[in-house]
C-alpha cells in the first residue's frame, strides 16, 4: 500500500502543477494584448484547415503570415518569422533507482520554430519512496526528412533543477534535495495539428550524491501533448 502521506502530497502536486503550466503562460500571453483591455487568456486553438504543428516549425514568414491573416493567429503571436505557440504534456511511466511509479509534466514555450523552453515536473511515489524533480527546461523538435513521416517528431530536451527525495530507509527515514541536471530524448506522433502522443527518456544527474546515487532515469512510456 502507498503511504497515506505521500499519496496525498502526490495528489495535490498532479492537482497544482498542471494548473501552473498552463496559468503561468497565459499570464505571460495577457500581456501581449492590446491597451485596450480583452480577456486575460487568450490561447485559441487553431482551425483543422491550418497546419499550425506545421506552421511554426517552419521557417518561412509566409505561413505565419497566412494563420495569422486567418484570425488563428493575431500579430502579438508572430515575431520574425515564428509563432509563439505554448504546449502541455503529461505522461506516465516509471523511474530506476529510486523505483517510483512516474507521473511527469512540462509546459512549453516555442522562442523559435524547433525550440522551446518551459517547466518540466517528475513526480515519483512508492511504498517507501517520493521524487519531486522539478526543472526548467530547453527543448528542440524536428521534422523527419522523409515523405509519409511528416507527423513524427523526435525531440531532445535537457535542463537544470532540484530533485528532492523523501525514503525510508535501513537507518530510518530520510528527506534530502539536491541539484539536478537531466537529458531527455523521445519522439512524439501528432495525430491532429494540436495533440499528440509520444515516449520519453529522461537521464537525470545528481552531482551530489541523494540516497547513495548519483543518477537516475525516468521513462515516461506513453505522453500526450496539447499545443495552444
Amino acid at each position: 500500500m502507498l503511504p497515506y502521506g505521500r499519496l496525498a502530497r502526490m495528489l495535490c502536486l498532479a492537482l497544482i502543477v498542471p494548473g501552473f503550466v498552463l496559468i503561468v503562460p497565459g499570464f505571460v500571453r495577457a500581456g501581449d494584448g492590446d491597451a485596450g483591455g480583452g480577456s486575460l487568456f487568450s490561447l485559441a486553438l487553431p482551425s483543422p484547415d491550418l497546419s499550425v504543428a506545421a506552421a511554426y516549425r517552419s521557417s518561412s514568414a509566409d505561413a505565419f503570415s497566412t494563420l495569422a491573416g486567418a484570425g488563428v493567429l493575431g500579430e502579438a503571436d508572430s515575431t520574425d518569422g515564428f509563432t509563439k505557440v505554448f504546449g502541455f504534456k503529461a505522461g506516465l511511466g516509471f523511474t530506476a533507482d529510486p523505483g517510483t511509479f512516474l507521473m511527469g509534466f512540462q509546459g512549453d514555450f516555442f522562442i523559435t520554430p524547433n525550440f522551446t523552453l518551459g517547466p518540466l515536473i517528475q513526480l515519483g511515489v512508492s511504498d517507501n519512496n517520493f521524487l519531486f524533480a522539478p526543472t526548467l527546461n530547453l527543448g528542440a523538435m524536428f521534422d523527419l526528412p522523409m515523405d509519409g513521416f511528416e507527423r513524427f517528431k523526435p525531440i531532445l530536451h535537457m535542463g537544470l533543477g532540484l530533485a528532492y527525495l523523501d525514503w525510508d530507509g535501513a537507518h530510518g527515514h530520510h528527506s534530502e534535495a539536491r541539484f539536478l541536471i537531466n537529458f531527455g530524448l523521445g519522439f512524439e506522433y501528432f495525430i491532429t495539428d494540436y495533440f499528440a502522443l509520444g515516449t520519453d527518456l529522461i537521464f537525470n544527474v545528481l552531482p551530489v550524491e541523494l540516497d547513495d546515487t548519483h543518477f537516475f532515469v525516468a521513462w515516461q512510456i506513453v505522453t500526450v501533448r496539447f499545443q495552444f
